[in-house]
């Protein structure tokens, strides 16, 4: 008889394999579910700030909507500047002197642009803004594309100037 006879290895017993298998799959559906959870609070709050802004355009509180854009939107246009141009377009050259505003769902953008030759931008969310207002012009709408992006901790705003998104 051989001193060294082959060992048999053990069979997994099926007792510990469904269980082990069952807590794979547990564990990998919690992770999906915090990832749906944490963007669907993103979009949420980038919704919030959007909606935010064009409450305060609807007072014609400007300056408090300016605050709430992204440094981008900031260099862009200073806030006495934006503050005259908004106030002139809407009461002076339109007639409006209210505005009502739907602003639709967040989707979010992998990779976004202010400007075609700007930097991109990620974690970018887009909703649709339909601005309804009755002018000397008679009944307007104005539908446009609006982007918030988190920005030290808050979502701020973004228009698009030529830009684009892939998603």
């Amino acid at each position: 008889m051989p001193k060294f006879a082959a060992r048999r290895r053990p069979v997994p017993d099926r007792r510990t394999v469904i269980p082990a298998a069952l807590l794979i799959l547990l564990a990998t559906a919690a992770v999906f579910l915090s990832v749906l959870l944490v963007r669907s609070a993103d979009a949420r709050k980038a919704k919030a700030a959007v909606e935010q802004f064009y409450a305060y355009e609807q007072a014609g509180d400007y300056g408090s909507s300016w605050e709430l854009f992204h440094s981008r939107m900031k260099e862009r246009y200073a806030k006495d500047v934006y503050i005259q141009a908004r106030a002139y377009i809407f009461m002076n050259q339109l007639g409006a002197r209210t505005f009502t505003y739907e602003v639709g769902d967040a989707k979010r953008v992998s990779v976004w642009r202010m400007e075609e030759e700007s930097e991109p931008m990620s974690g970018v969310f887009r909703m649709p803004v339909i601005q309804h207002m009755d002018t000397v012009f008679g009944s307007l709408e104005i539908r446009q594309n609006v982007y918030a992006a988190r920005e030290d901790g808050e979502w701020k705003l973004l228009w698009p100037f030529g830009g684009r998104e892939e998603s």
